[in-house]
């Protein structure tokens, strides 16, 4: 088994298939996501470039600091000198306190490795307009 290789990996609020071979990120976050209160529910889309040879099936998980959230089995429409690409359109996480959030994937017969980190926490977003 290949190592996993991933390209691009967007953390955003959705993501809408585009038409061909395009996707629209809505709403992507750089650096660390900051929400007005905490405990609280925040909605997001993930995109996830997979470089070639990509695995024909993987495991994705989203861990809100030690809470897993979301666990998605996956087969992949794989060709072999294309990238693929793993598309959560929509999806909500609870957060009880500050943490990271944790995208982890592993491909079928392969090593886990996480491909997304970000933390979590409490404050004022407005500062950051």
């Amino acid at each position: 088994m290949t190592a996993l290789k991933v390209g691009n990996v967007v953390l955003c609020e959705y993501v809408a298939k585009g038409m061909g071979m395009k996707h629209s990120l809505i709403n992507a976050y750089h650096g660390d996501v900051v929400c007005e209160s905490l405990p609280g529910n925040l909605q997001f889309g993930l995109f996830i470039e997979i470089a070639a040879p990509s695995p024909e099936a993987m495991t994705l998980e989203i861990f809100a600091g030690d809470d897993l959230v979301l666990r998605v089995e996956a087969t992949l429409d794989v060709t072999n000198d294309e990238p693929s690409v793993a598309v959560l359109p929509q999806f909500i996480v609870e957060f009880k306190q500050d943490c990271d959030l944790v995208v982890k994937i592993t491909p079928k017969g392969g090593k886990a490795k996480i491909v997304l980190q970000k933390k979590v926490y409490r404050g004022d977003p407005a500062r950051f307009v």
